[in-house]
This record gives C-alpha cells, structure tokens and sequence, in this order.
C-alpha cells in the first residue's frame, strides 16, 4: 500500500514519545480473509505466538483504537509485537508493552489496516496465520474489523435434547414481524425453531400470536442504521465476514458494531449492510422446504441492493 506507507512514513517520530490516546478496551480483532479473531496461543508472556480462532468465548480481546497507539491484550501488560526488524513473513506475537517502542507502534487506519508506525509492513493474515507484510493496495489479507467482545448473559441449564433451547435463545413477545414485499402472511423466521450460531434464517408462514413458534418471527429493528436482533435473544441477523451476492441469511451472537450485523432500515423498507452495498433479499426462484416442527417457503440471502427488486422490500 504505496498511499499508506508514504503516510506512515510521513508522521513525526515526535509522535512516538508523546502521550497515547485511549484504547478501545476489551476488543474481537477478526481478519477480514477467514472471519476469524486474533488469538494468543498459550499462557501470556515474551514471545508467545499469536494466531487465529473462531470469534467467541474465550477468544483474546484486545485494546486497540484507530490511529496511534499499541495494541495491548486486554487485561494484560503484553503487546502485540513486530519484532526488532519488521520485515515479510514474520509471524505475530506478543510481548512487554514498552510504550514508544517502535515494533510495538502500531496505526489502525481509517481503511482498517493495522501498520508499523513510521514503517511499511501491516499486520497481514498470511497462509500460515499472522505476520507482518509490506502493506499493499488491494490486499485484503490486511483488513482487521474490531468489535465488542460478547454480552454475558444469565442461562439456565439445558435438557440433552437438540430441540431445546436455552433460555437466553428462547425468544419473547417483543419486537415485530417482517413481512417479504407486504406479504403479510409469510414471515422472516428462524429455521426449526431453534436458534444457535450459524442457524438459517428464512420465509415461513407467519404465525399468530398464540403459537409456541410465534417468537421466532419477532424481529427488533429500527430505521436507520443497527442490528437486527431476535427478539429476547443475543441472536442478530448475520450476512457473514464478506457479504456479497448469494450469501444464506443467518443469525450469530450479537456482537455490537460487527460490520456484517450492522444494518440499515431504510425508508423505502430495505435492509442493507451499513457502509455496504447488500441487501437482505428473498431468493429468486427458491422453494418450499419442509422441517420440523415448521418448514420453508422461501429462503433469504444478501444480494447486490437494486432500484425496483421488490425481492428486497421488508415491511412490518
């Protein structure tokens, strides 16, 4: 990345010994190539490898804020680590914040890299896990998202059976209906009643108030930009690491600020991604499915937001 490199590059070395702005505490740093977090492999402590896991309990969190600043594990007095001559191929790890180091100086740019200050080598998720690598224009191996780290919720214990649900995914009364184009009999529904990371999310017949399945169609959303949550539930509508046409809707554990489970409520009635270009669309030409204890009319994906699809029209 030749534009973010001379930037780099450019910034005073005054900067490394002037006082740090404030870290975003406690936070998921998911690579934009699998999805997944950054993850520290083993007890803290000087050179500890760093890779990648699935985002969720137990993963590494991490304070880190755009702009200037290090990069510390949450809790900890150890810091994400380029080692003492930052070049390609290097892999990740962590060790002893020394404020003003200079491979421990790390830019979270607005394009969401993470670069060497005053250097030309980014945080880069290569074949084998973290390294550093020559920042490049249009490697997306170098985009990193922060988020929230996960709500901690009250449980109670569950049954061995695969039907039940816990009670912090059993869904409540609250929230609404969406219905695909007005069709106000089909609604946007949680496959099978039983909602879990991952699970599909389609159109089924909508059902009244008082069925047992009438909570998986109750939806929490507001105009503008934010999640779609199931209602009573640390459930969200999901379009995945890399949204883009065709993409299965889904629900994942609500993460706030998430790129893929941060949406727009429009006010022609689409749902989009925020800062994106894809829609939450009933797929074209889909059929019925059936499933117990309900089945599927129709399925839902992420495609190209149009002028005029009414695929892509959800009202409540």
């Amino acid at each position: 990345m030749i534009a973010l490199a001379s930037t780099l590059i450019a910034l005073p070395l005054l900067v490394l010994g002037s006082p740090l702005a404030p870290r975003a505490s406690s936070q998921f740093i998911q690579s934009n190539r699998n999805g997944q977090c950054l993850q520290v492999q083993g007890t803290p402590g000087d050179g500890t490898p760093v890779g990648t896991v699935g985002c969720g309990s137990g993963t590494s969190l991490w304070d880190i804020s755009h702009g200037n600043g290090l990069v510390r594990l949450t809790g900890t007095t150890f810091c994400l680590d380029a080692g003492t001559d930052p070049h390609n191929n290097v892999p990740s790890k962590i060790w002893t914040c020394y404020p003003g180091l200079t491979q421990q100086q790390w830019y979270y740019t607005d394009d969401n890299r993470i670069a060497i200050t005053g250097g030309n080598q980014c945080l880069d998720q290569g074949p084998t896990g973290p390294q550093t690598y020559q920042c490049t224009t249009g490697n997306t191996n170098q985009i990193w998202y922060t988020f929230g780290g996960p709500t901690t919720t009250t449980t109670t214990s569950t049954t061995a059976t695969t039907s039940s649900t816990s009670a912090s995914s059993s869904p409540t009364t609250q929230g609404v209906q969406l219905h695909p184009n007005y069709n106000n009999g089909l609604c946007l529904t949680v496959a099978l009643a039983n909602a879990y990371d991952g699970q599909a999310v389609n159109i089924a017949n909508c059902f009244a108030p008082s069925s047992p399945y009438y909570g998986f169609q109750k939806w929490i959303l507001n105009r503008g930009s934010g999640a779609v949550q199931l209602a009573g539930t640390n459930f969200c509508l999901d379009a995945g690491v890399n949204p883009h046409d065709g993409v299965p809707a889904k629900i994942w554990t609500c993460y706030p600020g998430l790129f893929q489970q941060t949406w727009y409520y429009t006010d022609d009635n689409r749902i989009a991604i925020t800062g994106g270009d894809s829609c939450l669309d009933v797929t074209l030409g889909s059929q019925p499915a059936p499933g117990t204890p309900y089945g599927s009319i129709e399925n839902v994906q992420t495609w190209s937001c149009t002028t005029g699809d009414t695929q892509q029209i959800w009202t409540v």
